[in-house]
């Protein structure tokens, strides 16, 4: 289960929702190894989703950190002005946008 972003897009074809995300939290958690709140990786990321189709990206949140509790392992996305949605609150189509944006930095 423990993927690259390529391989993950390939499986995520044929494979069930539930394998599909847990290869996206193994993923970002390899990434966010040695993170936490008060340890944010920065990033920038648009926030692309299904909602948000025919917005420009002007008009879009943006993602700007990602960390993951140390203790718990739940993964966290924090957007401009503070807001924040955890991993498993968003779709699969919306991680993989993540992912690959992500892997792309």
């Amino acid at each position: 289960m423990n993927k690259s972003a390529n391989e993950i897009n390939v499986l995520a074809k044929t494979m069930n929702e539930d394998d599909v995300r847990q290869m996206i939290r193994f993923y970002f958690s390899r990434h966010l190894m040695h993170t936490s709140e008060t340890n944010q990786m920065k990033v920038s990321i648009i926030f692309e989703s299904d909602e948000t189709f025919g917005l420009s990206t002007n008009d879009m949140l943006r993602i700007v950190s990602i960390w993951q509790d140390p203790c718990e392992g739940y993964i966290i996305f924090e957007f401009e002005g503070g807001n924040w949605i955890d991993f498993d609150d968003l779709s699969i189509n919306e991680l993989i946008r993540i992912m690959n944006v992500f892997d792309s930095l």
